[in-house]
């Protein structure tokens, strides 16, 4: 697998962070509604003798916290993923550190440097050094 493979299923969950925080703060939204339905959704039943029932808007309310509860889920499994390539790799402790605070915490390659008390082409040497080493099982790449 080339340098530029790996990355790419690195950056995975790199760029799904600001997904799985949105799909979060959606979730804790719907979990809200769900408490206090008459003040938050529109679209339920407010006793004008409509033929819908709590019941409808239980129904979708379910559809659409499973819908998002399972993407979440799919975003967090390339963290665990990522984190077991990277522990299951033949890497210093450095290498480590720094792959997972770019790829599973989102750091910057400066926010790295002052953490670590490196330069950040030390950082980037690390970086690359690891990524070169890492072993990715080939199931994952999919």
């Amino acid at each position: 697998m080339t340098r530029q493979e790996k990355y790419r299923w690195l950056y995975r969950a790199r760029n799904s962070q600001v997904e799985e925080e949105q799909l979060s703060r959606e979730m804790r939204e719907l979990e809200l509604s769900y408490m206090l339905p008459s003040i938050t959704i529109d679209d339920i039943p407010h006793g004008s003798g409509g033929e819908r029932d709590l019941s409808d808007f239980a129904a979708k309310w379910d559809a659409l916290y499973d819908s998002l509860r399972e993407a979440y889920d799919r975003r967090r499994r390339y963290h665990w993923e990522i984190h077991e390539a990277i522990e299951s790799s033949d890497l210093t402790e450095a290498q480590r550190a720094v792959l997972r605070y770019f790829f599973l915490m989102g750091k910057t390659i400066e926010q790295i440097a002052v953490l670590m008390q490196y330069t950040s082409r030390h950082v980037l040497r690390l970086r690359a050094r690891a990524v070169d080493r890492l072993v990715i099982p080939a199931q994952k790449m999919s």
